[in-house]
């Protein structure tokens, strides 16, 4: 897991030790193998919106997309929705 300052202290208080799993895009894939992630929440960069949200779908995941762009693309956002 990466080291973020406070973050084994947020996921304690929010009782989410053991469930959250940070990943960066180029491990995203192994990350969407596991059988226990059921979501995910997209925080990168606008450039790799596109291929995480695809991958998460294709693994069954619901995306929780914090007000971010699905793609910088208006054709492939719209073509998500269908």
């Amino acid at each position: 897991m990466a080291t973020f300052p406070r973050l084994k202290e947020l996921l304690s208080e929010c009782h989410l030790e053991g469930k959250v799993a940070i990943t960066t895009p180029g491990c995203a894939n192994d990350v969407l193998a596991d059988p226990r992630v059921t979501a995910i929440l997209v925080c990168t960069p606008a450039p790799h919106h596109e291929a995480l949200i695809e991958a998460a779908l294709a693994a069954g995941a619901m995306i929780l997309n914090y007000g971010k762009c699905i793609s910088l693309s208006n054709k492939v956002t719209l073509e998500s929705y269908e």
